[in-house]
């Protein structure tokens, strides 16, 4: 077995953050909607209080609150993890990325490749021509494509990166849904802010108030949206993150199953191209990312190859995927 591992670090500042701060990002998580009035009651803090640290942690950039939907209920059934070389600032391609509609995620790396992008498309031909216009970018040299087969494992709650869209085992193939102009005009807004008002929300959509919030309950209660609390863990908590490129020997979602029970893997996608498996995983530390590839992941007997691809800076997160613009 042949392990190819390289340093992780990250250019992005961590931000010092106290239990107070721990404590609200957990609360968002379990509802990204939840009042001031409500947490503060949870953590003996007023509301401004909350108001105040809530405002802090969104413009330090270690959280966001958005509104997303699945790409699969508005007819998106392909989906791929595209790895880059370039030929100059890699910061500068992975920003002009970041502005294609069809990204999904957009993270500059160490290892064999610069950037790494998800892409999410409604089929091959869309994947195809989405390919062709990231080559086109001024500075990509190449590209390797590896496409998602299947998702193994999601062990997320809301602060993933590769495959972030999709929570299911395996691709969905319902049907897509029909959404209304209100509809729309509410999820935009809400993939701006999910904390967006019911008061905001009537305004952009025409509603009154009422049917603003009964429309917004509806399109959560039926699984059509989703209000996601965003964490960028290397901003908030000095954590390493990496995806890795997996080769197997024999059954591929028995391996799967295998890794899934390693704690720090938090994303197993199974695909088509260099790898059998793509994971994603999170460590404390250098120190534990590097015990974590040298020792734990290689007692995995059939693990026979890994190349790791460490997170240097995130560009765009799951979740502010545009393609239902």
């Amino acid at each position: 077995m042949t392990t190819e591992a390289t340093p992780v670090a990250a250019d992005q500042p961590t931000i010092a953050l106290d239990p107070v701060d721990l404590a609200l990002i957990d609360l968002l998580r379990e509802d990204g909607r939840a009042t001031f009035s409500d947490m503060g009651n949870e953590v003996s803090l007023s509301g401004e209080a909350i108001r105040h640290r809530i405002d802090r942690l969104e413009r330090g950039g270690v959280i966001k609150v958005v509104g997303s939907v699945s790409p699969e209920v508005l007819g998106f059934r392909t989906f791929a993890g595209v790895a880059i070389n370039v030929s100059k600032s890699a910061r500068e391609v992975a920003e002009h990325l970041a502005t294609f509609p069809a990204t999904d995620f957009v993270v500059s790396t160490a290892g064999d490749f610069d950037v790494l992008v998800e892409v999410v498309c409604r089929d091959d031909d869309e994947l195809l021509q989405v390919l062709d216009d990231i080559r086109a970018v001024p500075g990509v040299q190449g590209c390797h494509t590896f496409l998602y087969l299947s998702f193994e494992k999601y062990g997320y709650d809301t602060s993933g990166g590769l495959g972030g869209s999709r929570r299911q085992n395996g691709l969905s193939q319902q049907d897509p849904l029909t959404l209304d102009h209100a509809d729309m005009a509410i999820i935009q807004a809400l993939r701006e802010d999910g904390r967006a008002s019911y008061t905001d929300l009537a305004a952009v959509s025409g509603l009154t108030y009422p049917s603003a919030r009964r429309r917004v309950l509806r399109l959560l209660e039926t699984g059509v949206l989703h209000i996601n609390t965003m964490v960028n863990r290397l901003l908030s908590q000095g954590q390493v993150q990496a995806g890795i490129g997996i080769s197997v020997a024999g059954d591929i979602r028995a391996a799967a199953r295998e890794i899934s029970d390693l704690p720090e893997v938090g994303m197993i996608i199974t695909t088509s191209g260099r790898h059998d498996l793509m994971l994603e995983v999170t460590c404390r530390d250098k120190a534990d990312f590097a015990d974590f590839v040298g020792t734990r992941l290689r007692a995995i007997k059939s693990v026979t190859a890994t190349r790791t691809y460490g997170y240097l800076h995130i560009h765009k997160l799951p979740y502010t995927w545009s393609g239902l613009t």
